[in-house]
């Protein structure tokens, strides 16, 4: 054989090394012909721009090269299968959007690769949490031993692959109506080329699922959205359900457990999924009565009294909660049909009502009355306050539901645990209940979990079955669940020295070295902007004051260092309160005559601007409700009010 033919099938048959080139007379070894992917990342749309990424067992991500309309070519040199890969597309029709992220994987060590929103719903099937986040967890591996990192690729059997491909096809038609066509649905989504093209089948397909996620984005918990959290539910408690050639999967995401209404002696444990179906036990003493299955787009399934088999309720357990097993339950419909229920599920506590806290910050917390009525909440703190030189901090949810809850600890210390009622008149914030130190019993407080590679770490209070004592001498409230108490914020004190001592007030707050002055906001593009008054506006939150009374405000916008001081004061200029707020939620306030009389408020100017002063003086720690704390600061300095234009009547 020549010596053209034997290159010719040295590159035939994918050898690394083949004498093809001479170097000074000598047959010299090409450069190795390495294994590549080249494919195509599309979001069933026309894309602009398109960015690759591949990571694979044990190794760190390597970068594609990219040509148009979606075309890409990866090298795999040092790369082995499963290949993990990350495509993202800017929209033709909206290039200034976010790009779409997609992601796609494979056990193919060559040829064609797709990226498209199919594959997507595959690897996040397979990783059961986001695929970008997912990719994203190997983009900083560099503190993850190699171990670990294979085992990230663990879940890419050909098997699974296949078994998720076959989930999202049942998936698309339940969910979203859209049929798979046959020579899609069991073809290789990934290594099988196709046209971008309309009547192409698989581009088809793309571009009916990418319609219906547009049109679905934000209706709560459609396909594919919260599948994440639906499958993280599953982990832990799934029952399946098959009619007839079709199977269902239901995973609770909330329940509850409450009498019936027109009959006391039954309780009914209802089960809702992400996606508001329902399944609904009815139990008297604990022999199951009746059962019933509500469905979209199904008939109702249900049974009644002894036809109701092959299903048990177990006793309850520490938390109140009872176990529910369906050992081949059959449900049936009106239409003749029935259904079958595999599996089992976590029944209610009697009297808790239903709440779904996935996919947002805060944790369920359960608020029990003496009267047997409950609320329920997703609790997270929202506002948060860290004493800095110190390791107290303050943390308070929103006044969206209520009873608002205040948690205030010391380092790893719980010190109090108050819910709050908002008042109808003024909307303030009125203490209600209350437990303090070793009397929140039950309460457990988690250490600061650090987030990633950032400063900022979080922590939760878990509660079980705390008590918390009426202030006002009534009976007292039971709380079960958490409380998210969010992240820890590090603060700086407020830099003033751009103002003379005339628009500073010297702020020091007892046991802390550093100050936190109250100065005019800055901007470094406008200059200062001075303080405001306001009349009549947010009264609510300065108890003692009146309506018609002005509120003389100062605050510091500069990032991390929010303060603000507030004189309210009568239109005759009597002084009713001094209250110092430091960020995010630490008070400091007085009322009282010696206090007060250290605040003059000046005469207006031409600018309608005042002047405020304030000598010398101590000001004690007020808590929410003007209940007094254990803390005192010092203030001494002035202010300038607002001139005409930011004076409001």
């Amino acid at each position: 054989m020549n010596k053209r033919l034997r290159c010719v099938s040295s590159l035939l048959a994918a050898a690394l090394l083949a004498g093809c080139g001479r170097d000074n007379g000598r047959i010299a070894d090409p450069p190795p012909v390495l294994p590549t992917f080249s494919g195509i990342v599309s979001i069933g749309q026309a894309t602009s721009r398109i960015e690759v990424q591949v990571a694979s067992n044990g190794t760190f991500p390597r970068d594609g090269r990219f040509g148009q309309n979606g075309q890409f070519i990866v090298p795999l040199a040092a790369l082995t299968a499963p290949y993990l890969v990350i495509g993202s597309a800017d929209p033709l029709a909206n290039p200034d959007a976010v790009p779409l992220k997609l992601a796609a994987v494979t056990r193919a060590n060559s040829g064609t690769i797709n990226v498209t929103p199919l594959t997507q719903l595959v690897v996040l099937e397979l990783a059961r949490q986001e695929p970008v986040t997912y990719f994203n967890r190997l983009l900083s591996a560099g503190g993850i031993p190699i171990a670990a990192r294979i085992a990230d690729f663990a879940p890419f059997t050909d098997a699974a692959i296949t078994s998720a491909q076959a989930t999202v096809v049942r998936l698309l038609r339940q969910e979203l109506g859209i049929v798979v066509p046959a020579s899609v649905a069991t073809g290789d989504w990934v290594t099988t080329p196709f046209a971008e093209v309309a009547g192409d089948p698989m581009y088809d397909t793309l571009a009916a699922l990418s319609a219906s996620i547009a049109r679905n984005q934000f209706v709560p918990g459609s396909y594919p959205n919260n599948r994440i959290d639906e499958l993280a539910r599953c982990t832990r408690e799934q029952i399946g359900i098959t009619v007839g050639p079709e199977f269902y999967q239901f995973c609770p995401v909330s329940r509850d457990a409450l009498p019936d209404e027109a009959d006391a002696s039954v309780l009914v444990f209802r089960l809702f999924d992400i996606r508001g179906n329902t399944l609904a036990l009815r139990l008297r003493d604990s022999t199951v009565i009746g059962i019933e299955l509500r469905r979209s787009g199904l008939p109702l399934y249900s049974c009644i009294e002894t036809s109701c088999s092959l299903v048990m309720v177990g006793g309850e357990v520490s938390d109140r909660s009872r176990p529910l097993t369906f050992s081949n339950t059959v449900l049936s419909a009106d239409d003749g049909s029935t259904a079958q229920l595999v599996g089992t599920a976590i029944g209610g506590v009697p009297g808790r009502p239903a709440i779904n806290c996935d996919g947002v910050e805060g944790l369920a917390l359960f608020v029990a009355f003496a009267d047997g009525t409950a609320t329920a909440q997703c609790a997270s703190a929202n506002v948060r306050f860290e004493a800095v030189a110190s390791s107290r901090y303050v943390y308070r949810s929103g006044v969206d539901v209520l009873p608002v809850p205040e948690v205030r600890v010391d380092g790893n210390r719980l010190l109090s645990i108050t819910l709050f009622q908002q008042d109808e008149n003024n909307r303030a914030l009125l203490p209600l209940f209350e437990c303090v130190g070793d009397a929140c019993n039950g309460a457990s407080l988690s250490e600061f979990i650090a987030l990633g590679n950032l400063t900022n770490a979080e922590r939760t209070l878990s509660l079980s079955g705390t008590v918390l004592q009426s202030l006002s001498g009534g009976t007292p409230v039971t709380l079960d669940g958490g409380i998210n108490l969010g992240n820890r914020i590090d603060r700086i004190p407020p830099d003033c020295s751009k103002f003379p001592a005339s628009e500073t007030v010297r702020v020091r707050v007892e046991g802390e070295t550093d100050n936190w002055d109250v100065c005019p906001p800055y901007d470094i593009d406008e200059g200062t902007v001075s303080g405001f008054v306001i009349r009549d506006a947010n009264i609510g939150q300065f108890p003692g004051a009146q309506l018609g009374d002005y509120v003389y405000g100062f605050a510091n916008n500069q990032a991390r260092s929010e303060s603000s001081l507030a004189i309210i004061a009568s239109p005759a200029g009597l002084v009713r309160r001094l209250q110092y707020d430091r960020a995010q939620g630490e008070s400091f306030a007085c009322t009282d005559a010696g206090c007060l009389s250290a605040v003059s408020i000046g005469p207006a100017n031409a600018q309608s601007a005042h002047v405020v002063t304030i000598a010398p003086i101590t000001v004690p720690e007020v808590l929410l409700g003007d209940r007094p704390g254990d803390r005192r600061v010092s203030l001494q300095g002035q202010l300038l009010t607002a001139p005409d234009r930011s004076f409001l009547e």
